[in-house]
Parts: C-alpha cells; structure tokens; sequence
C-alpha cells in the first residue's frame, strides 16, 4: 500500500463524518495530531464540519487553539468553518474580533448571542480593554496570541 498523506487522512475523516461516525473521525484527528502529522487546513476545514454535525463546542475551542498554534488562522476557510462552528454550535455571550477581511461574512453568519468587534473602528475596544471589564472569577476565553 502506498505511503498514506493528509488527503488519505482527510478522506478517512470525512467518510467518517458521511457515515455519521463522528466519534472515529475526531479520534482520528486527534491521533493525527498526537502522532505529530502536520496537519493543514483541509484537515481542520474537514474536522470542524464534523464538529459542527456533533454541536461539540467543547472541542470547537480546542481545534481552535491547535489551529493558532500550528499559524492557520490567517487561512480564510480556516476562518470560515470556524465561525460556522461557533455559530452552530451555539455558544452564547461571544466577542468576535476581526478585521475587514471578515466584517460582511461575520455579520451575514453570526447569530444573535454574538457581538461583533469590528478591529480598527473608532471606538471598538481592545481585547484587553474589553475583557478587563467584563470578565468575572472562573471565565474561559479563547483567543489568539499573535493577533
């Protein structure tokens, strides 16, 4: 059998995900990514569709630290699933930071329980400014550090 690369693995993952088999295609992925494969965007566009037909924003957060670490956030289908994973997955009170790059995707995708942080506007607040005064003991936030 010939060598296996990331579009064998990302095909693995999405006949998982066709198959309804959610759980196997996440386990994949995180073999994938423990066993050191340098996963691409096609993998993380591919395991956060699967994410968003299992509603698991848990692991939405996680996929979205791994896709920071490993510099694929600046990749605009990265960015794209991600807000659809966000969105569907339904997590509320959500600060959205982004440039122009993303302001009419982020406004036509984002639902209600979202707000919208248009970065470089008059009078939209810094991350820190913003997270200084709302954040109470015990919040979780996800953000990305090079940003």
């Amino acid at each position: 059998m010939p060598e296996r690369n990331m579009v064998s693995f990302v095909t693995l993952i999405q006949g998982f995900s066709q198959s309804e088999k959610y759980i196997e295609a996440v386990e994949l992925f995180v073999r994938l990514h423990r066993e050191g494969h340098g996963l691409n965007s096609f993998v993380f566009t591919t395991i956060l569709k699967v994410l968003v037909s299992m509603e698991w924003s848990e692991f939405a957060w996680c996929a979205h630290a791994c896709i920071c670490k490993l510099g694929h956030d600046a990749n605009a289908f990265v960015g794209t699933a991600l807000i659809d994973a966000y969105s569907v997955c339904g997590i509320s009170s959500i600060f959205f930071w982004t440039d122009g790059r993303y302001f009419l995707q982020a406004e036509q995708q984002l639902n209600s329980s979202w707000i919208l942080m248009r970065a470089g506007n008059l009078g939209v607040p810094t991350t820190s400014e913003l997270l200084n005064g709302v954040l109470t003991p015990g919040s979780r936030i996800g953000i990305d550090p090079v940003q």
